[in-house]
C-alpha cells in the first residue's frame, strides 16, 4: 500500500511542477511546431526583461534559474525551438501569446538575454543577431564555432551591438583547431571589434562545468548598464542603452596561464591586439580574471549564510606563507581577513555574488582562488 502511495505520488509531482507555466506553440520556418514554456515569479507585479533558453525546456523548472528571474523581475522561457528559423518572426509571435495567456501584457514587448549550451549556444547567438534591439546579453558555454558573426557585414554589424560572454573548454574536441590550440583570440571576432569575450575552463571538455560563476555576474552587469532602471515595457519596447566604449576592460591571454592574470581599461593598442580577450567593464574584468586564471590552489573560498542572512566567507585550506587575504565581488573589496582566514558581511542586495580571493604571499606574489558563486533572493 505505501509502496503505492509513493508511485502515486511520483507521478504527480511532474504534474504540480507544470501548474505555474504557461505554454505557448508557434509554427517554424520549416513548418514543425515549436514549444516554448515560461514562469513569471509570482511576486513579480510588471515583469523587466525575459531569460530565454530556446534549445533547453528545462530551464524554467531549475531553482537557481528562478532565483534569477526573481531578484531582477524577469520572465523564464525554455523550449525546443527549430536550428535556422526565422527567430525574427517566430519569438515575437511568442512572446505576444505568451503575454496574452499570462495577462502580462508587457511580455511582448520585454527585452531579453539569451543563453545556450553547445548547439543552444548557436541558437542564441542567432537571436541575438536577428533581434539585437531586444537583446540585452548573450550568455553561451561550449558552443562550437563563430555561428557567423564574424563572416557576414550585415551579421556584425548587428553583434557589434550585444555583449556576448562564451565559455569553452580548453579540452573540448567539439570546438574548431583554434580553440582546441588554445588561441583564445577569435581573429575574425577581434578583427571586426566586436564586443566579444571569452574564457576557457581549463582541463575540461563538452560540459558546462562552473559556466554559471562567470556568466551570472556578467549577465547582471550587462542588464545593470543596458536596461534603465525606470524601463516600462507596458508602454512599448523598452531602448536598451548602447555599449559604453569608456567603461571596457581587457584581458591578456598570454598571461592567463598564470594564478594572477593581467587586466586593465581598454586602450587603443589593446584593442588592436589580437591576444587581448574584450571586456565590458571593470567588474566584469575582475570576475574574468578568478574564473580564467589557472587553479591549482590548495585553498578555496567558501561561503556560509549566517543566521542574520549574512554571508560568512572563509578561505579553506593552507595558509601556511600568506600575507594578506582580500575578498572580492568582482572590483569591489568585501574586506580583508585581519586576523585569521574569514570575514563576515551584513545587509546585503539582493543579487549575485561571484566571490574570490586575492591573496598576496611573503614573497609579493599574488595569485586569485576561483570563485565561490551565492544569489540573494528578493
Amino acid at each position: 500500500m505505501m509502496n503505492r502511495f509513493f508511485c502515486l505520488l511520483y507521478l504527480l509531482l511532474p504534474l504540480y511542477a507544470q501548474e505555474d507555466l504557461i505554454s505557448t506553440m508557434v509554427p517554424a520556418r520549416n513548418g514543425k511546431e515549436q514549444s516554448l514554456r515560461m514562469w513569471i515569479p509570482p511576486e513579480t507585479e510588471v515583469v523587466r526583461g525575459a531569460i530565454i533558453q530556446g534549445r533547453w525546456n528545462g530551464l524554467v523548472n531549475r531553482g537557481q534559474y528562478r532565483q534569477l528571474a526573481r531578484m531582477w523581475d524577469f520572465a523564464l522561457i525554455g523550449g525546443m525551438m527549430e536550428h535556422g528559423d526565422a527567430y525574427e518572426t517566430s519569438i515575437p509571435l511568442a512572446l505576444k501569446d505568451l503575454a496574452e495567456k499570462s495577462g502580462h501584457p508587457e511580455i511582448e514587448h520585454v527585452p531579453f538575454i539569451t543563453m545556450g549550451f553547445s548547439n543552444g549556444g548557436w541558437w542564441a547567438v542567432n537571436v541575438a543577431r536577428v533581434l539585437p534591439e531586444r537583446t540585452i546579453a548573450v550568455a553561451v558555454c561550449a558552443m562550437p564555432g563563430l555561428s557567423g558573426a564574424g563572416h557576414h557585414p550585415e551579421y556584425r554589424a548587428a553583434m557589434q551591438r550585444v555583449p556576448v560572454m562564451q565559455v569553452n573548454g580548453a579540452s573540448d574536441g567539439a570546438t574548431h583547431d583554434w580553440m582546441r590550440k588554445e588561441d583564445p583570440t577569435f581573429p575574425k571576432l577581434r578583427k571586426h571589434e566586436l564586443p566579444w569575450s571569452l574564457a576557457l575552463q581549463w582541463n575540461t571538455k563538452h560540459k558546462y562545468g562552473a559556466t554559471n560563476s562567470l556568466a551570472f555576474p556578467f549577465l547582471q552587469e550587462a542588464i545593470r548598464l543596458r536596461l534603465p532602471e525606470d524601463a516600462d515595457a507596458r508602454e512599448g519596447p523598452p531602448q536598451l542603452r548602447p555599449i559604453d566604449p569608456d567603461a571596457v576592460w581587457m584581458g591578456d591571454s598570454r598571461t592567463w596561464r598564470s594564478r594572477y592574470a593581467e587586466i586593465a581599461p581598454a586602450t587603443e593598442d589593446g584593442l588592436q591586439d589580437p591576444k587581448q580577450v574584450w571586456l565590458l567593464n571593470e567588474n566584469v574584468a575582475f570576475h574574468w580574471r578568478a574564473f580564467q586564471s589557472i587553479h591549482l590552489l590548495p585553498q578555496q573560498v567558501s561561503v556560509e549564510v549566517t543566521e542574520e542572512q549574512g554571508l560568512l566567507l572563509n578561505l579553506d585550506g593552507d595558509i601556511q606563507g600568506i600575507e594578506s587575504i582580500t575578498f572580492f565581488h568582482g572590483a569591489q573589496v568585501l574586506g580583508t581577513a585581519d586576523e585569521g582566514t574569514s570575514i563576515e558581511i551584513q545587509d546585503l542586495e539582493p543579487g549575485v555574488y561571484s566571490i574570490h580571493a586575492e591573496l598576496i604571499f611573503d614573497n609579493s606574489t599574488k595569485k586569485v582562488t576561483s570563485p565561490a558563486l551565492y544569489l540573494k533572493s528578493k
